[in-house]
């Protein structure tokens, strides 16, 4: 370290063991520990201003010293620790001391991070990004080897659990075999009963109990609509509303007609049922009509709340309606014949799901992924039969069995597949897979090491995990060998199967542990790009500044009657001009910087505005032209500059605050891979048109004071940027919805 970085660390460590005492501020505040601690924030300023000073004079004799002492003023001004230890002393001051010392924890962070930098030096943000393209193809390489570890995993797996893994393909097959013998048993019985098997009234209450159960999941979307919907839409679901309880109302009517028919009612009360409930169900679905042309009234006032809350009322009373007909349903069809046959149904649906966990169990055992597709089908099939039965549907039902006997032998064939596939892999020579596995261990030593680095580097993050999947691998290797062993193929298999497990858990841990440091480093990349973009802003906000005052001098200068400068204010005036050029030039490389990342859409654009202001601004002075235009564009561009800087500064500070309380990158409104999140060119774009507002307004009030052919020239660079705006907003919609960046067209540079 050289004796600039060892003066400024020192400094800093003094800095952050002043800080240290404030903690420990007793209950009642004194006025000497809020002094102390603001004489600590006037110190920090102090050296920070050094720094930059030091930074000047050593700018030809040791770059790269003057560059770590800028990039740490950089990183304490991003992390506003000068006006964090001023919130410390506020706080100490309001007698808030939990608070003041959170608060001092962070700026003691803050103070560690930056002596950190000032030891260890700064990375180039070319370097940076080339250690994350390292990274990036280390993790692709980690993800390569687990996949080839967990295809070699399941070999072992399948070999040392070969004879279970036979017993129970037999047994699975036997048990398929039994359910489709069952299931052409009921089909058949189910075909043969006579039509007086099944009742034609219990059939009528099933088809009235299935629509009060759809009007019933309609009244439910409308519900949610009315609490989703912009209140002055609600109308708009009244007619919707009108029409269900107008279904209400005939349900209802047919309940009341069934309940009135002699035959209905005789034969629910020989099947042992009680005919009220048709009755009790006929009332709920008329207080459902009633709440439902209650809701629709609401609807058109518009009043959500009323509606809502009488749409409720509906859904709840259709509720009610489903579950007394559903019970009347069970006790009418579960003595009936097809009610017997739909209860044997339903035993064997649930058989078939105890198949389909013997399958999974099968698939663990084996190394393999269960497809249980048409098992899980064929229990659907059972269980809309057992309903279709109940509800007197012979036809329907019998269709339903049909598809299930089609599923379960479809899954015999896949049974069959599957066993195939088991076995030749359990059937491999396993001196054969132990080569395969010394093979991919040595890739895997490979790997780990050129993640270990350098002695005079940092090991990759994961490189300890790598090198221990990599030892693990050896031992598996070693148990497949056998050479050391008198153990059988299977019990070799299983020793190596252990080792082989232990490969993946360190794998994956490896690959979590560098997937979470590339975000990490990533989120670093970001800010110090926003950093430095920030830092090349406010360098020609600076100039620009510079440039609109001597603008406005040598204006002041020019003679109204003879229409001309003075030789002196000619050439400042071109002395003006190759500024504004110059700056051009500067902001021309920041756009290509944002350009080159690619993932942000209204930046890129406000540059090229600004540039062509400066283009303008450029040609104007060159043709001695200092006048209001002029400086109106000057100010354009100014204000242009003072957006994005706030805009950046205001993403910095959010990245600060989510790394502060314990946020992941790419959570909240920036991070992920994005330099300028959405939410950061959002708020930008309403200043930008905040900015076109008071613009179009002080032209307002200027008409009288310019010129006609000035005003116009205004009028025109003001419409353009309306027109930019409403490109970049679509743009930026575009972007949202597609998840990447789509750039607004342009049309060429402006006149």
């Amino acid at each position: 370290m050289g004796v600039s970085l060892l003066w400024a660390a020192c400094l800093i460590v003094l800095l952050a063991a002043r800080a240290v005492s404030a903690q420990d501020a007793p209950a009642s505040i004194d006025t000497e520990i809020v002094a102390q601690v603001r004489f600590t924030r006037e110190q920090f300023v102090d050296l920070t201003n050094k720094m930059l000073e030091v930074a000047d004079m050593l700018e030809q004799a040791e770059p790269e010293t003057a560059q770590v002492l800028r990039e740490a003023v950089s990183q304490a001004r991003r992390a506003f620790i000068a006006e964090d230890m001023e919130r410390v002393a506020s706080l100490l001051t309001q007698g808030l001391i939990s608070a003041a010392a959170s608060n001092q924890e962070g700026v003691i962070d803050e103070l560690r991070k930056i002596l950190e930098l000032l030891r260890s030096g700064v990375m180039d943000l070319q370097d940076r990004q080339q250690l994350l393209r390292q990274w990036q193809e280390q993790l692709e390489r980690i993800g390569r080897l687990l996949e080839d570890q967990k295809r070699l995993e399941q070999q072992s797996r399948a070999k040392a659990n070969q004879a279970e893994i036979k017993r129970q393909f037999e047994e699975l097959n036997e048990r398929v075999d039994g359910l489709i013998a069952e299931q052409e048993g009921l089909r058949d019985e189910t075909a043969a009963r006579n039509e007086q098997d099944f009742s034609k009234v219990v059939a009528s209450l099933a088809d009235l109990l299935d629509e009060v159960r759809g009007l019933q999941l309609t009244q439910q979307t409308i519900t949610e609509a009315i609490g989703g919907i912009a209140v002055d839409k609600l109308p708009l679901l009244a007619d919707i509303e009108r029409k269900a309880a107008e279904q209400a109302k005939a349900l209802a009517e047919r309940a009341g007609e069934l309940a009135e028919d002699e035959g209905t009612v005789g034969e629910l009360r020989r099947l042992g049922s009680d005919p009220a409930s048709l009755n009790q169900a006929g009332e709920k679905l008329m207080d459902a009509e009633k709440s439902m042309q209650e809701a629709a009234g609401a609807m058109e006032e518009p009043n959500s709340q009323q509606a809502g809350n009488r749409s409720q009322d509906a859904s709840a009373d259709l509720a009610e309606a489903e579950r007394i007909l559903a019970d009347l349903l069970d006790a009418t069809s579960c003595d009936s014949p097809a009610g017997r046959l739909a209860d044997r149904q339903g035993e064997l649906a649930d058989k078939t799901g105890e198949l389909a966990d013997a399958l999974q169990d099968l698939a663990d055992k084996a190394g393999q992924a269960a497809n249980g597709e048409n098992i899980d089908a064929a229990g659907r099939e059972m269980r809309r039969a057992a309903e279709d039965l109940r509800a007197q549907r012979k036809d329907d039902a019998l269709d339903s069995q049909e598809e299930a006997i089609r599923q379960l032998k479809d899954e015999k064939y896949r049974l069959a597949q599957l066993r195939q596939r088991v076995m030749e892999q359990a059937e491999k020579e396993l001196s054969q897979q132990g080569a395969e596995q010394k093979d991919l261990a040595d890739r895997t030593r490979r790997t780990g090491e050129e993640m270990q680095g350098q002695q005079d580097s940092e090991p990759t993050p994961g490189a300890d995990s790598v090198g221990k999947a990599s030892a693990a691998m050896d031992s598996a290797a070693g148990a497949m060998s056998g050479e050391s062993s008198e153990a059988s193929d299977s019990e070799q298999a299983g020793q190596a199967n252990s080792s082989q497990r232990e490969a993946i858990e360190q794998l994956q841990r490896a690959r979590e542990k560098l997937a979470e440091a590339i975000e990490q480093e990533r989120e670093k990349l970001e800010s110090e790009q926003l950093a430095k973009i920030d830092e090349q802003l406010q360098k020609a906000l600076d100039s620009q500044r510079k440039i609109s005052e001597s603008t406005i001098k040598v204006y002041q200068a020019y003679d109204q009657e003879t229409g001309v400068y003075d030789r002196p204010e000619q050439l400042k005036l071109t002395e003006l001009a190759d500024a504004e050029g110059g700056l051009s030039k500067d902001i021309a490389r920041i756009r290509g910087m944002l350009e080159e990342e690619g993932s942000t859409v209204v930046f890129p654009v406000v540059l090229k505005q600004v540039q062509d202001d400066l283009d303008s601004a450029q040609r104007r002075l060159l043709s001695l032209q200092a006048d209001q235009t002029t400086q109106a564009i000057q100010e354009d561009i100014e204000a242009a500059l003072e957006e994005m800087i706030s805009a950046i500064r205001e993403e910095l500070s959010d990245r600060r605050n989510r790394e502060n309380e314990g946020g992941s990158p790419g959570d909240g409104s920036g991070g992920g891979g994005q330099l300028v999140p959405p939410i950061a060119e959002l708020k930008m774009l309403r200043r930008l048109e905040l900015q076109i507002a008071k613009q179009t307004k002080l032209l307002n009030g200027q008409l009288d004071t310019i010129r006609a052919d000035e005003a116009a020239d205004r009028h025109s660079r003001l419409a353009e940027r309306q027109k930019q705006l409403e490109e970049m907003t679509a743009a930026m919609a575009a972007s949202m919805d597609s998840g990447q960046p789509v750039l607004p067209q342009e049309e060429g540079d402006q006149p």
